[in-house]
């Protein structure tokens, strides 16, 4: 990854709503007793979504890394000269590693 993919990342983390991450799963509500509410979630997420993300649970992560993946995808989409879509952060095409979406 390179300095200009990790900063669109970044970027993006710090771009997500509270619908979105419900909307990719990133949040639910409890299951049990002991799990934070969404609105706890939340909280602790734009607090710091950098730490949110780097503490939370695998699948967690796999959905808020996917959801930064789509949104660079769809936010950045720029056309290539052979007419196909590259990222306008990192200049990619999309299909490379950083915008596969898990």
């Amino acid at each position: 990854m390179t300095r200009d993919e990790f900063h669109a990342a970044l970027r993006v983390l710090l771009n997500l709503d509270l619908d979105e991450l419900v909307q990719a799963g990133v949040f639910r509500e409890p299951t049990s007793p002991i799990e934070k509410t969404v609105e706890q979630r939340w909280q602790q997420f734009n607090a710091n979504p950098f730490l949110y993300f780097i503490r939370c649970d695998d699948t967690h992560c796999r959905r808020l890394w996917a959801l930064m993946q789509a949104h660079c995808k769809h936010q950045f989409a720029m056309p290539r000269e052979d007419n196909t879509m590259k990222c306008a952060i990192c200049g990619r095409p999309f299909g490379d590693s950083i915008h596969v979406i898990v």
